[in-house]
């Protein structure tokens, strides 16, 4: 830093006036009602702007004190006293002093300021239940690890097995599920976002009890026509939707499209289904020690072309019957088009495949999109009670030509209507969640809804 200093002339002054003189006290190092002091650090500054005639008046006080030593006698000490009197100055009192120009040629400092930590609107809830018998765990612990954030946020389990985590927000997060007597399990590649509300569902625990090494077998079938894939790779992984990561077993399918693996640890586990022709796939699995479990079954959907879409929806051995619903626009109508079991094919739009027998696939194939608002939605037609569909266990993906674009887990909730998402112009819109179906309306988006009128030939019924 340099001072450009105008040259100094000499101050021919009685010496007493100069003694109470502020800006001669003060001289170069005050410019507009601050300090610098030069035995600190280049930048910090004491703001005197409300203080200055205080300070003025206690430089007064110094040098009185100092005529008084000299033998200046009572009239110091009258000078003194009427200073201390002084009232002090208000900020709105003008500035008596000329500013020094002080010019930096270089600086090294950067200055910072202090922000305030943002509040986030969001949330991450579930539930937590035993893997065998389905009942609630209460007081497990539920921990979300954001990158970048040094400690978890944590929540612990109700009497129903629900949890509500508030404020969490980050992308690439995880979340671990720990109780005593179980196998702690993760669920990986969360996308936590602000101001929005995540519903990971039913998450499902393996006691202790069933520690080992577990068998599973199933079928892997096409997407679309329904048959068995033959010469599938299948991948598995420790934990909840671990795309990635070491693979603790492989198989592959046979001519029929079914598959066997042994000594799989005993837990949850992700299938990665890799194979020519078909998209890769994932499917979450779990394994339990020293016994087979059959039907483990999913599907895997063929390479679609350039502005195709489809939607795939498979699910557990319960319920039997979920349906795939889409509605949209249609080319030369102002009506919106419904495709599900009773009417599978519209402009542009097919249910490829419509099982009612578990396990699934239920199968929506788009070929082109066209102007105006789709929406996505999985009624539970089997409506057994209002907590199957979300213990289903239900995955809807989606699919275009590069692959696998949105994966959906049934959120918990009770109802037998699951709104998946909104489609418009390429671009999807999570919804994800679970009511009750008290009208077809429901199905469709909020805009179209009002211009559904009930039509008895078309009610859910097989």
């Amino acid at each position: 830093m340099t001072l450009n200093s105008p040259v100094q002339k000499r101050d021919t002054r009685p010496e007493t006036e100069k003694l109470f003189d502020f800006n001669s006290i003060m001289g170069n190092y005050s410019r507009r009602g601050s300090v610098l002091f030069p035995s600190q650090s280049r930048g910090i500054r004491m703001n005197l702007m409300s203080r200055r005639v205080n300070l003025h008046r206690w430089v007064c006080v110094v040098a009185a004190i100092g005529m008084l030593i000299s033998g200046c006698g009572g009239s110091a000490e009258q000078a003194i006293t009427d200073l201390l009197e002084l009232p002090e100055e208000t900020e709105t009192q003008t500035d008596p002093v000329d500013p020094i120009v002080v010019t930096e040629t270089e600086t090294t400092e950067t200055e910072t300021t202090e922000t305030e930590t943002p509040v986030l609107n969001s949330s991450l809830s579930g539930r937590v239940l035993d893997a065998v018998s389905g009942s609630p765990l209460a007081g497990a612990t539920v921990s979300v690890s954001i990158p970048g954030v040094a400690d978890p946020v944590t929540g612990v389990t109700n009497t129903d097995g629900t949890y509500v985590i508030s404020s969490v927000a980050g992308a690439g997060s995880s979340v671990s599920f720990t109780i005593d007597g179980y196998r702690v399990e993760n669920y990986a590649a969360i996308d936590l976002i602000a101001d929005n509300e995540l519903n990971l569902g039913t998450v499902r625990l393996v006691s202790e009890e069933n520690a080992g090494l577990g068998t599973l077998t199933g079928r892997i079938s096409n997407a679309v026509d329904g048959t068995g894939v033959a010469g599938l790779t299948l991948r598995f992984r420790q934990g909840i939707n671990a795309t990635s990561g070491d693979v603790v077993a492989t198989t592959t399918t046979d001519a029929n499209g079914d598959y066997t693996v042994t000594d799989l640890p005993y837990g949850n586990l992700t299938c990665e289904i890799v194979g020519v022709g078909f998209n890769t796939s994932f499917a979450n699995v779990i394994s339990l020690g020293n016994i087979v479990q059959s039907d483990q079954n999913t599907a895997v959907s063929p390479n679609l072309s350039s502005g195709e879409l489809r939607i795939v929806l498979t699910w557990g051995a319960t319920p039997s019957d979920l349906d795939s619903h889409l509605t949209g626009p249609q080319e030369n109508s102002d009506s919106p088009f419904h495709v599900y079991f009773f009417a599978r094919f519209s402009d542009l739009v097919n249910l490829d495949v419509d099982d009612t027998s578990s396990f699934g696939p239920e199968t929506v194939t788009i070929e082109r999109q066209i102007n105006g608002v789709y929406r996505y939605t999985v009624y539970n037609y089997s409506n057994n009670n209002d907590t199957e569909l979300a213990a289903s266990g239900a995955r809807v993906q989606v699919f275009d030509a590069g692959g696998l674009i949105r994966d959906y887990q049934v959120p918990d909730g009770r109802g037998d209507l699951w709104t998946v998402f909104d489609l418009e112009g390429g671009n999807i819109t999570t919804v994800n969640t679970i009511s009750d179906r008290t009208s077809d309306a429901q199905h469709f988006p909020p805009s179209e809804q009002a211009k559904v009128v009930a039509d008895s030939t078309t009610q859910m019924i097989k």
